[in-house]
């Protein structure tokens, strides 16, 4: 399913009903990236908990236009599907046509057996359609899921906490940068002011100044013998500085948000972080409102509720994707 948010004026209207629920199955837990007017879907858990993932790869041209009902979904997986099945990941976007995937849990095709070891990073060349595993120095971090990946224009890629795969697993709290600007390299970064708690499902937005916002997800502490899981405090953001490596806190002001994991957020021009959906509690109780901006063209960021117009709101979500196209958030499946 996809949903399209058109914003204008600060003011957010749902412009279209349910895309498509075609040949592509339902899914959560995917990736996309939109490069040259393409929107890519990577991936994901289908909804049968019994389905070990996809390795589907499909794409929306956005320059083409199409029924709003059905649009064409040009589906490559034959010839460009993953050769794995991958859910739970994290990609971005690097050297302009290229998806980086990384993390996730891993499926053999071959034998079908789940793979936590495996630290390699797989490419998506977007222009010839191909994959590639490219050659790696550094040394690796430990394999995890449910954390996002951020790049700046350098090309240096982001991963902060998530967790880790197999039974009993570990939450992170590192910061570990890949370097892709001219060949694949691993470093451990070295913090100042670090959190002192893990996280995951959260959204990590870079901003212009070399800023990453961290807005909400997951932490985990250990209190009397007892693990307790619980959502991050929305209205504290983490901010993290990749210049000098120095994380900061930040009490924001305005309306009241729920707070949340598992949510998706997009970066407008004029700083305005957008956040659709989340969820709370082992539950998974709809986080209210669905839609908040963040403002952080002030300095002290500021949450505000736009008004939207209800007529074609999609359901809550979370695990889902969403890109931002022009004037267009794009929303993506999801659970």
């Amino acid at each position: 399913m996809f949903y399209v948010f058109l914003l204008q004026f600060f003011v957010i209207s749902f412009s279209l009903t349910i895309l498509v629920e075609s040949a592509t199955n339902a899914r959560y837990a995917h990736v996309s990236a939109l490069i040259n007017d393409q929107l890519f879907i990577i991936g994901g858990q289908p909804t049968s908990f019994q389905t070990k993932g996809s390795n589907d790869v499909f794409y929306l041209d956005l320059k083409k236009s199409f029924n709003l009902q059905d649009p064409s979904l040009v589906d490559i997986t034959k010839t460009s599907g993953m050769p794995f099945t991958i859910s739970w990941a994290s990609s971005t976007v690097v050297n302009k046509d290229g998806i980086l995937i990384y993390g996730g849990y891993a499926w053999s095709l071959n034998s079908g057996n789940l793979d936590n070891g495996d630290n390699s990073l797989y490419l998506f060349n977007a222009t010839t359609k191909q994959w590639t595993i490219p050659t790696v120095s550094g040394a690796p971090p430990p394999k995890r899921r449910e954390m996002k990946m951020v790049s700046d224009n350098n090309e240096n890629i982001f991963i902060y906490g998530g967790i880790q795969l197999g039974a009993n697993p570990q939450w992170y709290t590192d910061m570990n940068i890949l370097d892709a600007q001219s060949e694949f390299r691993w470093e451990l970064i070295q913090m100042k002011n670090s959190p002192t708690y893990p996280r995951a499902d959260y959204t990590a937005t870079m901003l212009p100044s070399g800023v990453i916002v961290y807005i909400g997800g997951r932490t985990r502490a250990v209190r009397d013998g007892s693990i307790l899981e619980t959502e991050l405090n929305i209205k504290q953001i983490t901010l993290y500085d990749t210049k000098d490596a120095t994380w900061y806190p930040m009490e924001t002001t305005g309306e009241l948000i729920d707070n949340r994991n598992s949510h998706s957020a997009v970066l407008t021009p004029d700083g305005k972080i957008i956040i659709y959906g989340g969820a709370q509690g082992p539950n998974l109780i709809t986080a209210s409102p669905s839609l908040a901006i963040l403002d952080t063209s002030t300095s002290v960021y500021t949450w505000s509720v736009p008004t939207i117009s209800s007529q074609f709101s999609p359901p809550p979500l979370i695990l889902h994707t969403a890109d931002l196209y022009g004037d267009y958030m794009i929303v993506a499946f999801g659970q």
